[in-house]
């Protein structure tokens, strides 16, 4: 059997080893917690433009339609593809950037 001194160190680096393997687990969850508000404010900023964009948007570049949805989130212009559809009168086009359909009446 141990001495009294010995078990009590052993219980202190016992103790010692307990928190340290908390605060490895704190540092991994404020990690998480700082990506996730830095994604949050992200998209706060974000939106302060998106009404810019939306007022900036132009729907037609040299006759070719671009996509409102890839302009305002991102402000990224791209062309929308003519997709026929033999069942629909409407001029049905996709965004090859966000994968969006619309249909438009001729």
């Amino acid at each position: 059997m141990a001495d009294a001194n010995t078990e009590l160190k052993q219980l202190a680096i016992r103790v010692a080893n307990a928190i340290q393997g908390r605060q490895l687990a704190a540092k991994k969850e404020l990690q998480e917690i700082e990506a996730k508000a830095f994604e949050i404010k992200a998209m706060l900023e974000s939106g302060n433009f998106a009404r810019e964009r939306s007022c900036n948007f132009v729907p037609s570049v040299s006759g070719e339609y671009q996509c409102p949805v890839c302009w305002v989130e991102r402000e990224q212009k791209s062309n929308l593809r003519s997709v026929s559809n033999p069942d629909s009168q409407d001029d049905n086009f996709t965004c090859p950037e966000c994968g969006i359909d619309f249909a438009f009446t001729p």
